[in-house]
């Protein structure tokens, strides 16, 4: 598979939150982005200890992969 750009990427970010103010303003935006990023860093943490349990089983690679997203929403969020 081939890897996407990073505008690409942030697209996928971008579309649903925009949707999201577009249907309920910007003052409810900030829970959007906030469940967004604290979604992302549950999933880091939930595959960084699964990685600890289960070593060798690609759980280290979805970690790092829910990282980059968690950084990608967040970029996002502060609307970089």
């Amino acid at each position: 598979m081939r890897q996407q750009s990073g505008a690409i990427l942030l697209a996928a970010f971008k579309g649903p939150r925009d949707f999201w103010r577009a249907r309920h303003g910007g003052r409810g935006l900030w829970l959007y982005d906030g469940v967004t990023v604290i979604g992302f860093l549950l999933r880091t943490a939930g595959y960084a200890a699964l990685t600890a349990l289960r070593p060798g089983r690609g759980y280290a690679q979805r970690a790092s992969s829910s990282a980059r997203y968690m950084g990608r929403a967040w970029r996002v969020m502060l609307g970089q």
